[in-house]
């Protein structure tokens, strides 16, 4: 039984010699510049709470299957920036709502995030424009999460009015 298992992790190793890993385009990971930040009334430095970044899309039905394959590519661009719990979602009274949304750890984060684009990140965008049906550019907004046993009189005094 070692000697199959000694031939196998052989045999595995040995494929994965073979079989090149496809390296990304270093251009592509240049950085783009920032992407578009919220004014806000007080500084979020100090809230070490998760951030969900919501941002709606219209689309019609003609760029329904484009718009899915750049979110399928877009998913994978937030994921690998350290976005957590990426979803897509479309709302029910209104088929050309999209809804994308993801959580950053915090506010830094997703500061960070957005000042550290990288041109694939950019291109994405651009395309993603292009099929955003509105004059205005797509709604985007910043919540702090908290979840109920979160909620104190701390949590109330560092709320924005």
């Amino acid at each position: 039984m070692t000697e199959k298992l000694d031939t196998t992790l052989a045999e595995v190793a040995a494929l994965s010699l073979r079989i090149p890993i496809a390296d990304p385009d270093p251009e592509l990971l240049m950085p783009a510049g920032g992407g578009i930040l919220p004014e806000l009334p007080g500084a979020l430095d100090d809230i070490n709470a998760p951030i969900a970044v919501v941002i709606e899309y219209r689309i019609f039905a003609a760029s329904k299957e484009e718009f899915l394959h750049l979110m399928r590519e877009r998913r994978q661009l937030r994921r690998r920036e350290g976005a957590r719990r990426w979803s897509l979602s479309q709302d029910v009274s209104n088929a050309e709502l999209r809804v994308e949304r993801y959580v950053s750890a915090n506010w830094t984060d997703s500061v960070r995030y957005r000042n550290r684009r990288t041109v694939e990140e950019a291109r994405n965008s651009e395309r993603m424009l292009a099929l955003h049906g509105d004059v205005e550019r797509p709604q985007i907004q910043f919540l702090i999460e908290r979840n109920a046993s979160q909620i104190d009189a701390r949590w109330i005094a560092q709320s924005f009015d």
